[in-house]
C-alpha cells in the first residue's frame, strides 16, 4: 500500500489528478428528471429509422445469455445487437454500484456490462467511460453508441445507450427502472455531453 502511494506521488501531481479523475462517481439524475418514454415495438421501429433507412431492434429483445463476442459483426450489426441486448433489461430496477443483472445496474454498470458482451472492457464510471480509449467520439450517435450527460452541468456523470430516433436507454436513478429517455427533452438536451462508439481496432 505504501509502495503504491510512493509510485503515485513519484509520478507527480498530474498523474495523481488523472487517477483521481477516473474514479469520479456517477451522479443520479434528480427528481425533476422527465418520465420514461413508453414505446411499443411498432413505434420503436418506426421512430428509430435513421436517415440511412436502417431500422433499429429487428426481431425484438434477445436472451440475456446470448454470446456476442468473437463474431465479425459490421458496425451497424454490432450496434443493433447491443441495443437489442440492452432492451432485454428494460424494467430491471436501478441499483447504485450494480453491474450485474442479478443485482441490478447503475448507469455505467449497465453500459459496461453490455459492452463486455462484445469483449469491449470499459472503465467503471460514466466519466471514465467518456474518456476511455476503447471508444471514439461520434459526431452523430448511431445505435449502440454511448451517450453522456453532465447532470450537475459540470462534468460527465451519467451514461446511457443510443437507440435511434433521439431515443436512448439507461438505468437512471434509485427508485426507477431501466427505461427509455428522449434526447430532445430540455432536461436531457441541456445536459448532453456527447456520444462515443466502439473503436473498431
Amino acid at each position: 500500500m505504501i509502495l503504491g502511494l510512493l509510485v503515485v506521488f513519484a509520478a507527480g501531481p498530474a498523474a495523481f489528478a488523472q487517477t483521481a479523475a477516473k474514479d469520479l462517481p456517477d451522479i443520479m439524475p434528480g427528481p425533476d428528471m422527465p418520465p420514461a418514454v413508453v414505446l411499443t415495438r411498432d413505434s420503436l421501429e418506426n421512430s428509430a429509422t435513421g436517415e440511412s433507412g436502417e431500422v433499429v431492434l429487428p426481431g425484438g429483445a434477445m436472451p440475456a445469455n446470448t454470446q456476442l463476442s468473437g463474431f465479425a459483426w459490421s458496425a451497424q450489426q454490432r450496434g443493433e445487437m447491443l441495443v437489442r441486448m440492452a432492451e432485454t433489461y428494460l424494467g430491471l430496477p436501478y441499483r447504485y454500484g450494480g453491474s450485474q443483472p442479478q443485482t441490478g445496474f447503475d448507469c455505467s454498470g449497465y453500459t459496461g456490462y453490455l459492452y463486455n458482451k462484445f469483449g469491449i472492457q470499459l472503465p467503471r464510471s460514466a466519466y471514465a467511460q467518456s474518456v476511455s480509449d476503447r471508444l471514439i467520439p461520434a459526431t452523430k450517435p448511431a445505435p449502440g453508441d454511448l451517450v453522456f450527460f453532465k447532470i450537475d452541468h459540470k462534468r460527465v456523470s451519467h451514461v446511457g445507450m443510443y437507440v435511434g430516433g433521439d431515443i436512448f436507454i439507461h438505468s437512471p436513478r434509485t427508485g426507477k427502472n431501466i427505461e427509455f429517455g428522449d434526447l430532445t427533452l430540455p432536461y436531457w438536451k441541456t445536459r448532453f455531453a456527447g456520444a462515443r462508439g466502439p473503436r473498431d481496432s
